[in-house]
Protein backbone atom coordinates (compact mmCIF):
# COMPACT_ATOMS: atom_id res chain seq x y z
CA UNK A 1 0.00 0.00 0.00
CA UNK A 2 1.03 3.58 -1.01
CA UNK A 3 2.24 5.56 2.06
CA UNK A 4 0.87 9.27 2.05
CA UNK A 5 3.03 11.62 4.75
CA UNK A 6 0.51 13.05 6.64
CA UNK A 7 1.26 16.34 9.00
CA UNK A 8 0.61 15.73 13.03
CA UNK A 9 -2.33 18.23 13.58
CA UNK A 10 -0.32 19.23 16.79
CA UNK A 11 3.28 20.16 14.79
CA UNK A 12 1.11 20.98 11.42
CA UNK A 13 3.91 20.95 8.23
CA UNK A 14 7.27 19.10 9.59
CA UNK A 15 10.18 17.42 7.45
CA UNK A 16 9.60 14.43 9.76
CA UNK A 17 6.43 14.11 8.14
CA UNK A 18 7.03 15.01 4.28
CA UNK A 19 8.28 12.75 1.19
CA UNK A 20 11.79 12.44 1.31
CA UNK A 21 11.30 13.91 -2.39
CA UNK A 22 10.18 16.51 -0.52
CA UNK A 23 13.05 17.10 1.46
CA UNK A 24 15.15 16.71 -1.21
CA UNK A 25 14.33 18.91 -3.52
CA UNK A 26 12.50 21.33 -1.28
CA UNK A 27 15.75 22.34 1.02
CA UNK A 28 14.82 25.84 2.64
CA UNK A 29 13.34 25.70 6.25
CA UNK A 30 10.28 28.39 5.05
CA UNK A 31 8.73 25.31 3.05
CA UNK A 32 7.98 24.13 6.52
CA UNK A 33 7.08 27.39 8.67
CA UNK A 34 3.76 27.55 9.42
CA UNK A 35 4.23 30.98 10.66
CA UNK A 36 5.94 32.62 7.45
CA UNK A 37 3.37 33.88 5.40
CA UNK A 38 5.64 33.97 2.03
CA UNK A 39 5.82 30.38 2.62
CA UNK A 40 3.55 27.67 1.11
CA UNK A 41 1.52 26.68 4.06
CA UNK A 42 2.48 29.99 6.00
CA UNK A 43 -0.35 31.75 4.78
CA UNK A 44 -4.22 31.24 5.79
CA UNK A 45 -5.34 30.13 2.39
CA UNK A 46 -2.09 27.55 1.83
CA UNK A 47 -2.53 26.24 5.79
CA UNK A 48 -6.32 25.78 4.60
CA UNK A 49 -4.94 23.82 1.37
CA UNK A 50 -3.05 21.48 2.96
CA UNK A 51 -5.70 20.51 5.88
CA UNK A 52 -8.11 19.51 3.10
CA UNK A 53 -5.61 18.20 0.43
CA UNK A 54 -4.45 15.51 3.66
CA UNK A 55 -7.84 15.09 3.84
CA UNK A 56 -8.77 14.36 0.19
CA UNK A 57 -5.62 11.85 0.07
CA UNK A 58 -7.23 10.17 2.96
CA UNK A 59 -10.69 9.94 1.37
CA UNK A 60 -9.51 9.34 -2.04
CA UNK A 61 -6.25 7.60 -1.44
CA UNK A 62 -4.94 9.92 -4.33
CA UNK A 63 -6.50 7.99 -6.73
CA UNK A 64 -8.51 10.84 -7.80
CA UNK A 65 -7.50 14.16 -9.87
CA UNK A 66 -5.72 16.62 -8.06
CA UNK A 67 -6.90 19.03 -10.61
CA UNK A 68 -10.21 18.62 -9.99
CA UNK A 69 -9.62 18.93 -6.19
CA UNK A 70 -7.42 22.26 -6.61
CA UNK A 71 -10.76 23.90 -8.44
CA UNK A 72 -13.13 22.81 -6.32
CA UNK A 73 -11.07 23.71 -3.40
CA UNK A 74 -11.11 27.10 -4.86
CA UNK A 75 -14.50 27.80 -5.89
CA UNK A 76 -15.39 26.81 -2.27
CA UNK A 77 -13.65 30.49 -1.47
CA UNK A 78 -16.97 31.44 -2.42
CA UNK A 79 -15.81 34.30 -5.00
CA UNK A 80 -18.13 35.07 -7.92
CA UNK A 81 -15.78 33.76 -10.54
CA UNK A 82 -15.09 30.49 -12.24
CA UNK A 83 -11.17 30.11 -11.48
CA UNK A 84 -10.51 27.93 -14.68
CA UNK A 85 -10.78 30.61 -17.15
CA UNK A 86 -8.30 32.27 -14.72
CA UNK A 87 -6.04 29.85 -13.65
CA UNK A 88 -4.02 29.93 -17.14
CA UNK A 89 -3.89 33.95 -17.78
CA UNK A 90 -0.51 36.08 -17.26
CA UNK A 91 -2.58 38.90 -19.05
CA UNK A 92 -1.78 41.32 -16.57
CA UNK A 93 -5.07 43.33 -17.70
CA UNK A 94 -7.39 40.58 -17.05
CA UNK A 95 -5.60 40.08 -13.82
CA UNK A 96 -6.63 43.78 -13.07
CA UNK A 97 -9.59 43.58 -14.33
CA UNK A 98 -10.29 40.49 -11.65
CA UNK A 99 -8.90 42.44 -8.77
CA UNK A 100 -10.50 45.57 -9.71
CA UNK A 101 -13.39 42.87 -9.33
CA UNK A 102 -12.26 41.91 -6.02
CA UNK A 103 -9.20 42.61 -4.59
CA UNK A 104 -8.55 39.25 -2.91
CA UNK A 105 -9.32 36.74 -6.01
CA UNK A 106 -6.03 36.54 -7.50
CA UNK A 107 -4.16 36.43 -4.38
CA UNK A 108 -6.27 33.59 -2.65
CA UNK A 109 -6.47 31.57 -5.84
CA UNK A 110 -2.64 31.80 -6.45
CA UNK A 111 -1.86 30.68 -2.77
CA UNK A 112 -4.40 27.39 -3.07
CA UNK A 113 -2.45 26.49 -6.17
CA UNK A 114 0.98 26.81 -4.87
CA UNK A 115 -0.10 25.39 -1.68
CA UNK A 116 -1.69 21.88 -3.99
CA UNK A 117 1.71 21.71 -5.66
CA UNK A 118 4.09 21.88 -2.70
CA UNK A 119 1.46 19.95 -0.80
CA UNK A 120 1.19 17.02 -3.21
CA UNK A 121 4.74 16.34 -3.36
CA UNK A 122 5.01 16.79 0.42
CA UNK A 123 2.66 14.01 1.08
CA UNK A 124 2.73 11.87 -2.27
CA UNK A 125 6.60 12.76 -3.16
CA UNK A 126 5.28 13.64 -6.95
CA UNK A 127 3.67 16.30 -9.06
CA UNK A 128 0.85 15.79 -11.54
CA UNK A 129 2.47 17.59 -14.91
CA UNK A 130 -0.56 19.71 -15.34
CA UNK A 131 -0.60 20.99 -11.47
CA UNK A 132 3.31 21.99 -11.93
CA UNK A 133 2.51 23.68 -14.96
CA UNK A 134 -0.34 25.88 -13.08
CA UNK A 135 2.11 25.79 -10.03
CA UNK A 136 4.72 27.74 -12.10
CA UNK A 137 2.20 29.95 -13.99
CA UNK A 138 0.73 31.04 -10.42
CA UNK A 139 4.22 31.78 -9.31
CA UNK A 140 5.28 33.96 -12.12
CA UNK A 141 1.81 35.38 -11.80
CA UNK A 142 2.10 36.61 -7.97
CA UNK A 143 5.47 37.57 -9.14
CA UNK A 144 3.76 40.07 -11.94
CA UNK A 145 1.32 41.38 -9.70
CA UNK A 146 4.01 42.58 -6.83
CA UNK A 147 6.06 44.18 -9.66
CA UNK A 148 3.27 46.39 -10.65
CA UNK A 149 2.17 47.20 -6.60
CA UNK A 150 6.03 48.33 -6.23
CA UNK A 151 6.34 50.35 -9.52
CA UNK A 152 2.37 51.84 -8.63
CA UNK A 153 3.75 52.04 -4.96
CA UNK A 154 0.19 50.86 -4.22
CA UNK A 155 -0.29 48.25 -1.66
CA UNK A 156 2.08 47.30 1.30
CA UNK A 157 2.27 43.44 1.20
CA UNK A 158 1.78 43.89 5.24
CA UNK A 159 -2.06 44.24 4.34
CA UNK A 160 -2.10 41.44 2.75
CA UNK A 161 0.28 39.43 4.94
CA UNK A 162 -0.59 39.47 8.20
CA UNK A 163 3.06 39.37 9.83
CA UNK A 164 6.27 37.80 8.41
CA UNK A 165 8.32 38.25 11.18
CA UNK A 166 8.63 41.48 13.78
CA UNK A 167 11.65 42.94 11.82
CA UNK A 168 10.29 42.41 8.38
CA UNK A 169 6.92 44.58 9.22
CA UNK A 170 8.79 47.02 10.10
CA UNK A 171 9.08 50.58 8.03
CA UNK A 172 12.89 50.70 6.50
CA UNK A 173 14.87 53.71 6.48
CA UNK A 174 12.97 55.34 3.86
CA UNK A 175 9.99 54.86 5.97
CA UNK A 176 8.33 52.84 3.48
CA UNK A 177 7.88 48.78 3.71
CA UNK A 178 8.68 48.29 -0.65
CA UNK A 179 11.20 45.47 1.40
CA UNK A 180 8.15 43.05 2.18
CA UNK A 181 7.32 43.23 -1.83
CA UNK A 182 11.41 42.46 -2.58
CA UNK A 183 11.35 39.96 0.22
CA UNK A 184 8.35 37.96 -1.40
CA UNK A 185 9.72 38.72 -4.87
CA UNK A 186 13.11 36.39 -3.66
CA UNK A 187 10.45 33.90 -2.21
CA UNK A 188 8.83 33.46 -5.40
CA UNK A 189 12.00 33.15 -7.35
CA UNK A 190 13.04 30.38 -4.81
CA UNK A 191 10.08 28.11 -5.33
CA UNK A 192 9.58 28.49 -9.00
CA UNK A 193 13.23 27.31 -9.59
CA UNK A 194 12.68 24.04 -6.85
CA UNK A 195 9.73 23.87 -8.73
CA UNK A 196 11.18 23.88 -11.97
CA UNK A 197 13.52 21.28 -10.69
CA UNK A 198 11.03 18.40 -10.37
CA UNK A 199 11.08 15.73 -12.80
CA UNK A 200 8.92 12.39 -11.93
Amino acid sequence: MKKFYLDDPEIGPDPATSHPRFNELMKDEFYTDCLDEFSPFGNDDGADTLYNLEDWYRETKGKADIVAFMFDHIDGFGFKYACDGCVQSLDLEFINQLQQEDEFFIDCMDKAIIATVFGQLKIEGKIAPALKELGIIALERQKLVTLQRLANNEVDLSKLFKIVDGKSTRENEEGNTNHLQDAYLERLEIMKKDLEKYTK
